[in-house]
């Protein structure tokens, strides 16, 4: 029992030490909903509250005292969250992205963690696309409108690198895998509302676009087109 308690006393000295560095660098202060990483799974054990900031915690050494662990997330409304791996040299930078919500990490591999706070009018992004599946790696936000890669508006994300989306409530998005002779997408595509998504057609996307279902107003091409003869 006493080696229990002596692994969650390694583990809190550890982090408290790692952001207590980190909020002298950036001037941070916890607020009352802050982000609270766990030492067990679904939100039990210790504790450890993550100001807004950037940190640089070793996963691997404060997860080395604790057999068989399992460290976790609590996001309240509004924060996100990233638990990013080392660079590699011509890699992407993989990183856990989470929302608000419980959520069981995957991987101890992480040296740095961020978190930050959405401007209240920007809480939910209505499309969010991962180069990674499962919602990894480095990310975009969209708003409604079209998007071709051949014009270089996919943002971070690059051309049939996109794997993975998150879709907000309100919206929906259609993927396709060429611009099209009209830049309006074609070839095979898929659609997709509210939710977290794998795509079917991950690494040949480029082409998406974001509808607003709240936006009632007609499509572009259903506008009725009106000729005038010229009677001169």
């Amino acid at each position: 029992m006493g080696s229990i308690f002596a692994n969650v006393r390694i583990l809190l000295v550890l982090v408290v030490l790692i952001l207590s560095v980190g909020l002298r660098l950036n001037g941070q202060q916890p607020d009352s909903a802050s982000v609270i990483l766990y030492q067990g799974a679904n939100a039990t054990g210790a504790g450890q509250p993550i100001p807004v900031g950037a940190f640089q915690v070793n996963g691997k050494q404060i997860a080395a005292g604790v057999k068989n662990a399992v460290f976790s997330v609590r996001v309240p409304k509004g924060h996100k969250i990233a638990f990013c791996e080392e660079p590699v040299k011509e890699k992407l930078t993989e990183c856990e992205l989470f929302e608000e919500g419980t959520h069981n990490l995957k991987s101890f591999n992480f040296v740095r963690i961020e978190v930050w706070k959405e401007p209240v009018d920007q809480l939910v992004p209505p499309l969010t696309v991962f180069e990674s599946a499962n919602w990894l790696g480095r990310f975009q936000f969209y708003s409604p409108g079209m998007y071709r890669s051949d014009r270089n508006e996919f943002g971070k994300i690059n051309n049939d690198m996109a794997m993975s989306a998150i879709v907000a409530k309100g919206y929906k998005v259609r993927f396709c895998i060429e611009e099209g002779k009209w830049g309006r997408g074609a070839g095979d595509c898929e659609v997709h509302e509210e939710g977290r998504h794998n795509l079917r057609f991950a690494d040949s996307i480029s082409f998406i676009e974001v509808f607003d279902l709240s936006d009632e107003s007609p499509a572009d091409e259903s506008m009725p087109v009106i000729l005038f003869e010229d009677t001169g």
